[in-house]
């Protein structure tokens, strides 16, 4: 199997660069820059105060699963606006399957052969994906997004196989089908660099990362009194340990834990750092308010959790 899928060249006896990629234990051990460096800015410059950071790596089958997921979950977000004052409508800040497409062709068309990793730059205002090699081949800026080549075949074809992209020319047109229609205006790709090919989408919902940037801020300013968070981690302290082990799950202490040295963090931040996904997240913190163990203080934004 290896063999048929040009993972394994069986001449020398050692798994080619495409087997290291997809199903190797440690690849960025080989090929330093293997991996995806995704940082999420305050504003809208790198000079902006770092939010989250986060590297992907790992073979390709383990971490286009890992990406997948953190865009679905993490990426993209939804809040309901009123366009009436009797109908509302949700607005999304970008569409999940237009963001998967971009980092999934991100994966499958990059360089390797640098040490420079791919950079994925969440700011306020947009996306920013900055891969390492230009277009390949007979692709040409006159004739992106129509035309197709290949710098990594086996890569693509596993990732075809796998249900990751198409092979089709599609992609790409596909993308700035959904973009128009959440009305995050269409993708503009720069092709300047001709080491690198960097693509940048528009922020659909400025407002609610205004808010929110606006919400952190206020809550970093409340944190400087420390009452807040000593009094949060006396809370759990005082609590009887064997009590708490008995009637939460390993992953709901672990949110208590998180609360209580950050009353103000969200259920993305908390998914995060536990490793779950938002919406897990939000059904465990309705178990632990139901239990007792925490309630909500204020709105979802703005608001902080304290423990009881």
């Amino acid at each position: 199997m290896p063999t048929s899928k040009k993972l394994f060249d069986t001449t020398h006896d050692c798994p080619t660069v495409g087997g290291i990629l997809l199903v190797g234990k440690d690849p960025v051990h080989v090929l330093f820059g293997a991996y995806i460096q995704y940082v999420k800015f305050a504003g809208t410059s790198r000079t902006s105060r770092v939010l989250n950071e986060r590297q992907f790596s790992g073979n390709l089958i383990t971490m286009l699963n890992e990406i997948d997921y953190f865009i679905k979950y993490t990426i993209q977000t939804q809040r309901p606006v009123f366009v009436t004052v009797l109908r509302e409508e949700m607005r999304i800040n970008y569409p999940y399957e237009a963001i998967r497409e971009l980092a999934m062709n991100m994966v499958m068309h990059r360089n390797y052969q640098t040490n420079a990793p791919a950079k994925f730059y969440e700011y306020s205002d947009r996306i920013e994906m900055d891969n390492p090699g230009n277009l390949y081949g007979k692709v040409r800026p006159d004739n992106f997004p129509n035309e197709s080549d290949y710098r990594n075949p086996v890569i693509a074809e596993t990732m075809k196989t796998l249900g990751y992209v198409n092979r089709f020319s599609r992609g790409v047109n596909m993308v700035q089908e959904m973009l128009e229609e959440n009305k995050n205006g269409l993708a503009k790709f720069d092709f300047r660099d001709i080491t690198t090919f960097k693509v940048t989408v528009m922020n659909a919902d400025v407002e609610a990362e205004s808010e929110a940037k606006s919400d952190t801020e206020n809550g970093e300013r409340r944190e400087l009194n420390p009452a807040n968070n000593e009094n949060n981690i006396k809370n759990v302290e005082a609590k009887n340990i064997d009590e708490v082990t008995e009637r939460v799950t390993e992953k709901q202490q672990l949110i208590l834990d998180n609360i209580a040295k950050n009353p103000y963090i969200t259920s993305n931040e908390l998914a995060v750092q536990i490793g779950i996904s938002a919406v897990k997240v939000r059904v465990n913190l309705s178990k632990l308010k139901d239990k007792g163990f925490i309630k909500r203080i204020g709105g979802d934004r703005g608001g902080y959790w304290k423990i009881d």
